[in-house]
């Protein structure tokens, strides 16, 4: 019944379907939704396109490159985040994070001791991950330490989106 709910059907489909029965033969019919419960139903099922961007830009205005690749999150896990997705290069916190991959990034996220971060130093797009060492905060990776105040930008990935091959 719960299924035939979900899928606005009569339960004597589902049973068709599974060929418990050869014809449904009863009369009930499902409540029919409204144009705007459907709209509503799909809005919230529907995920969230986010451009996969091959560099990182400061963006002060100009145009952003056409992206080739998107990446979908739901909209529950999305909700009151700044998302952006960004590809790899490079082998900086491998194997946590390869060449290739996608890193999404919350521009508006707390950042914690431990954390993976995605950084803006010296116009490239650094992942590593936060270290507080003493009274100094560092983005730390495979080629060494940064210090943090050396970072323009600085957002907590919370999400690696791997690429297989």
């Amino acid at each position: 019944m719960k299924l035939a709910r979900a899928f606005n059907i009569r339960p004597e489909e589902l049973y068709q379907a599974a060929g418990y029965i050869e014809e449904a033969r009863t009369a009930y019919e499902p409540r029919k939704e409204t144009a705007s419960e459907l709209l509503q139903r799909a809005t919230v099922a529907m995920p969230i396109a986010y451009p996969i961007y091959e560099t990182f830009y400061f963006h002060a205005g100009g145009s952003l490159e056409s992206p080739m690749e998107y990446h979908y999150i739901e909209p529950e896990r999305a909700a009151g985040k700044n998302i952006q997705v960004f590809r790899v290069h490079g082998h900086c916190l491998t194997p946590v994070v390869n060449e290739g991959d996608a890193v999404v990034i919350d521009l508006d996220g707390q950042i914690d001791n431990g954390d993976i971060v995605a950084a803006l130093v010296d116009n490239g797009l650094r992942i590593g991950r936060f270290r507080k060492i003493g009274n100094e905060l560092y983005l730390e990776n495979n080629e060494g330490r940064i210090k943090f105040e050396d970072c323009r930008v600085a957002a907590p990935v919370i999400e690696v989106v791997k690429r297989l091959k």
